[in-house]
């Protein structure tokens, strides 16, 4: 069975991103409580893809510019070994500043439930 560069993403991104709107929603109370800005924590927006603007990408190439450098990955390889790690990279570390400075959240918040 074969797996869409849909189905390898959104759904992942989509759990996470809700755990993360948890997380959010726990470190707001805390705000509150501590008498903390909640501007401190919260200050992004995010935006929506559909599954027709990210299917049959998978071998499509993408080419980063970064500075002097051109990186160039097939579509598959760019999720898989350079967006999903990315991805989890800015998960854990938004959810690591909010344990830094207080909020009570664990492990389930940050796995959320199926």
């Amino acid at each position: 069975m074969s797996l869409s560069m849909y189905q390898a993403s959104i759904p992942v991104f989509t759990r996470q991103l809700n755990n993360l709107s948890t997380i959010l929603s726990i470190a707001a109370a805390h705000a509150e409580e501590k008498k903390i800005e909640q501007s401190v924590f919260l200050n992004a927006r995010l935006q929506s893809l559909s599954a027709a603007q990210i299917d049959g990408s998978e071998a499509r190439t993408v080419t980063l510019k970064r500075r002097d450098k051109e990186t160039h990955f097939q579509g598959q390889a760019f999720l898989l070994d350079h967006v999903l790690p990315n991805f989890y990279f800015h998960l854990t570390t938004a959810y690591a500043i909010l344990r830094h400075n207080g909020v009570a959240i664990g492990k389930r918040d940050f796995l959320g439930t199926r």
